[in-house]
């Protein structure tokens, strides 16, 4: 039986040879983006904080917020696309009430 090389075994812990090169996190922003109301704005923040939390935030050199500017744009066209679909009371919701607050806090703090 000849070996035409589609038998190849590669060893354990060796690459995997793929005849596609796909930049995985590239596609995953942008698949992200288009299920979004804004989508050249948040794969524009997107990018921007990955490149941030992969080269500042792991490597403990961050200082300060990156890309404030991208998600200030990013956040502006959201909030006017949900108002737009008629959905502005979302943006009002209190999702996580302040533990402790009595005027937040439904439960009672003291039992009688």
């Amino acid at each position: 039986m000849a070996n035409d090389g589609a038998d190849e075994r590669r060893r354990p812990g060796s690459p995997v040879k793929d005849d596609f090169e796909v930049d995985v996190e590239e596609a995953a922003v942008d698949d992200a983006a288009q299920c979004s109301a804004c989508p050249k704005l948040k794969a524009e923040y997107q990018r921007c904080f990955d490149a941030w939390f992969q080269e500042q935030f792991l490597t403990g050199r961050a200082v300060k917020l990156a890309c404030v500017e991208e998600f200030k744009a990013y956040k502006q066209c959201v909030v006017e696309a949900t108002k737009d679909k008629g959905l502005a009371h979302i943006l009002e919701m209190d999702l996580f009430p302040a533990q402790g607050d009595p005027r937040r806090d439904p439960s009672p703090s003291t039992k009688s």
